[in-house]
């Protein structure tokens, strides 16, 4: 049985869509808050791990721990694993323990909210138009 009090559901959609806006506005602050703070704690990561290994910063980002030496994903003929040379040994959970950033969760949290945000606008948007009688003029005009 659907929902027939017309009035009502105009409202609840305008109740709904205002706190979709106030989501979205505030996960925009939230990504402007966390964003340079992320960034900040990467860079320092990869310096961090480039003084620990020894190892350019160019594949500080991309560096792994593979049977307990440190691997940077091949670019080059083939997909793969290139040992760092000279060869230096590693552990995998303390390497993923060093390449972890205390903001990520709330950085990306933030960014899938605001794209949830924007979906769920983007859907009522087009509920709201399909759900729109047109109006025929010229049944206006001949009563």
């Amino acid at each position: 049985m659907a929902y027939q009090n017309t009035q009502e559901i105009i409202w609840i959609e305008r109740v709904l869509k205002t706190v979709l806006v106030g989501i979205f506005i505030w996960s925009i602050w939230a990504i402007s808050q966390y964003a340079p703070n992320y960034y900040q704690e990467q860079k320092q990561i990869e310096v961090k791990l480039a003084e620990t290994y020894g190892i350019s910063q160019d594949v500080v980002s991309t560096v792994q721990c593979y049977q307990g030496y440190l691997h940077y994903p091949n670019s080059e003929m083939f997909s793969g694993l290139l040992a760092v040379s000279p060869s230096i040994q590693c552990d995998s959970a303390t390497l993923k323990q060093q390449k972890e950033n205390r903001y990520s969760l709330e950085y990306f949290a933030s960014i899938f909210i605001s794209a949830v945000s924007v979906l769920l606008l983007f859907a009522f948007q087009v509920k709201s138009e399909g759900s729109r009688q047109p109006v025929n003029k010229s049944e206006h005009i001949n009563q």
